[in-house]
């Protein structure tokens, strides 16, 4: 009997050391989770909502930094404030002027690329593709900036929505053949611009 209560006894601390192990791995990741949750970009952490929660706020020394570098690069900043102001470009005769929103803190700059490697390839010059234009994204959204998680792909001569990620968490660049029926349809357009 006594041996078997040492048995018994032995296994005990290691079944607690397992939990205690255990334990401290679920509270390690914990950390971690919290830890990249206060890093989350301030455009997901507010939404809309103006909150600033999770948000670091600037030193005075980078603020001091931000204000030098603002006065230094005041000719470079009007020579983009005179860009922004240049009209949108027309579409060729014969072709399209497309615009894509995408959300850039969600990464989608590398399916932008793709799809519209994938149109210049198509269609050279006669598919024009803007992308994220100001003037463009008020008079179809109402918002200045880009939409989180957006990526959305529209006619500028019909206003038509050709292509949402919004309601399907789909890209059109997943797929090649989701590509050629956009250009298919793209095709369309450019047919119906020439009569």
């Amino acid at each position: 009997m006594g041996a078997a209560s040492a048995g018994g006894a032995a296994s005990t601390p290691r079944a607690g050391g397992r939990r205690r192990n255990l334990l401290l791995l679920h509270l390690a990741w914990l950390m971690a989770a919290v830890v990249q949750l206060s890093e989350v970009p301030r455009s997901f952490a507010a939404l809309r909502s103006g909150s600033r929660v999770g948000v670091p706020t600037p030193s005075s020394a980078t603020r001091r930094l931000s204000a030098s570098n603002a006065v230094s690069m005041r000719g470079k900043l009007s020579d983009a404030e005179k860009k922004e102001k240049e009209p949108l470009p027309e579409a060729p005769p014969g072709g399209a002027l497309l615009h894509v929103e995408y959300c850039e803190f969600c990464d989608y700059l590398p399916q932008y690329n793709i799809l519209r490697k994938a149109i210049e390839q198509r269609f050279g010059e006669k598919v024009i593709v803007i992308a994220n234009q100001e003037e463009v994204l008020m008079e179809l959204n109402k918002e200045k900036e880009y939409r989180p998680c957006s990526f959305e792909i529209v006619d500028m001569a019909s206003k038509k929505l050709l292509f949402t990620k919004m309601g399907s968490g789909l890209h059109i660049t997943e797929k090649q053949l989701w590509i050629d029926k956009f250009l298919d349809e793209v095709e369309k357009i450019c047919e119906k611009a020439k009569a």
